[in-house]
């Protein structure tokens, strides 16, 4: 597995360097990968059914978690609302 984050990543992140204290930046991409790698390709290419865009619904569990494992690593202006911590949300922080 490689990963090249897209263009909008940097635009992302501008977003955010624009927005301040008001916004965190996550790299959701980068996380996912990185669980995808954890995972191993058999386990991923079950997520993937069809093609290679839609997920299964364990994919689609897996692709949120990372979201939230994301939000609570980084720390950033939404990790207060999450009741789950860090060591509850499978994957490790990136």
């Amino acid at each position: 597995c490689t990963y090249t984050p897209p263009r909008f990543t940097a635009y992302g992140q501008q977003v955010v360097k624009n927005a301040g204290s008001s916004a965190s930046f996550i790299d959701h991409g980068q996380y996912l990968a990185n669980e995808y790698i954890r995972l191993g390709k058999a386990k991923v290419d079950t997520f993937y059914p069809v093609d290679h865009t839609h997920t299964s619904p364990a994919g689609a569990n897996v692709v949120a978690q990372t979201f939230v494992k994301a939000v609570l690593c980084g720390n950033g202006v939404l990790a207060p609302y999450i009741k789950n911590s860090t060591a509850s949300v499978a994957g490790n922080c990136a």
